[in-house]
């Protein structure tokens, strides 16, 4: 215990980024705490921290130390609370890396329901597209669309999207509608642009079990889904995205699908975390969570549409 005990004070000095902070939260005296570090460092025969008169900082061993200890920390509070009955009350940090569309369209709005629902869970998440080393970088998961490339993560699927094409009705009122896929090459296309290299996506269609890929291009593209909506809805041009990404904008009539027998059904959204690791209490309560705030807005989106049709219908 008393090795568990000494690594403790390591993660707390680590968070505090201070001696003298890390004493006072455990009640114990800054010679005390940094006594404890130091053996801790004599034992393991590396140095943990940099220290300075005014910094502390992490050493590459201390950095992978204390990635590994605190999954170990957080591991034994789950079992702890687990054995004491406490499971409902799931705490501590909680690190996740998302994309960007799921960040914005997903998480952020129910994201107060969330923190209300687990106060005291700490949500430290982060939004981009590049491919994430979940152990070197330290985080808990991943939430990604599409098939899983690394075989040595575990898979929790969430849902299952589709994905269509869309413009606003600005931009359809000055040129014929598209009717087949190869239509949209006689039209500005706004592409997603893969970073750093800039290579534009392809767009994706189905029909009868077939499917199809199509280069597009147009005078914007970008790696941020929110401007290419933001485009397509001022009138620039078309866009295909995933359905959860414009549910609000159908309820607005702001965009409207088009292709909509062409539309492509079954992507997977997966929750990833290392294999080495099991799904922790909190790891599990927010994939959860996501579940229910896919299932909601895949009902938002099926409600808007059977909206627009029976509107149409009426007139």
């Amino acid at each position: 215990m008393e090795k568990f005990k000494a690594v403790r004070i390591f993660l707390r000095v680590v968070e505090a980024q201070s001696f003298v902070q890390a004493a006072n939260s455990l009640d114990l005296t800054p010679s005390a705490v940094s006594k404890s570090v130091s053996a801790l460092e004599s034992e393991l025969g590396v140095q943990l921290l940099k220290r300075s008169t005014r910094s502390l900082s992490l050493t590459s061993e201390g950095a992978l130390y204390y990635e590994r200890c605190r999954q170990l920390s957080e591991d034994y509070d789950d079992v702890e609370a687990m054995l004491r009955g406490i499971y409902q009350t799931p705490q501590g940090r909680l690190r996740i890396d998302v994309t960007l569309a799921i960040a914005r369209f997903v998480i952020l709005p129910a994201l107060p329901s969330f923190l209300e629902r687990y106060p005291q869970i700490q949500l430290e998440l982060s939004a981009n597209e590049r491919h994430v080393d979940l152990i070197q970088e330290g985080y808990d998961a991943v939430i990604r669309i599409g098939k899983p490339k690394d075989s040595n993560l575990q898979i929790q699927p969430l849902s299952a999207i589709r994905l269509s094409t869309y413009a606003s009705p600005k931009y359809l009122s000055k040129c014929d509608r598209p009717l087949v896929p190869k239509d949209l090459l006689k039209h500005n296309c706004l592409p997603y642009a893969y970073q750093p290299s800039g290579q534009k996506a392809a767009w994706l269609f189905e029909r009868n079990g077939k499917q199809l890929s199509l280069e597009v291009s147009g005078s914007f593209s970008s790696n941020d889904p929110t401007a290419l909506i933001s485009a397509a809805v001022a009138g620039v041009g078309i866009c295909q995205t995933f359905c959860f990404v414009v549910a609000e904008y159908l309820k607005s009539g702001a965009l409207e699908p088009i292709l909509s027998n062409y539309s492509t059904t079954g992507f997977p959204v997966s929750l990833l975390y290392p294999a080495t690791r099991h799904l922790s209490v909190k790891l599990r309560l927010f994939a959860t969570f996501i579940q229910e705030q896919f299932q909601r807005l895949d009902a938002q989106y099926d409600n808007n549409l059977e909206a627009r049709h029976t509107s149409m219908k009426d007139n």
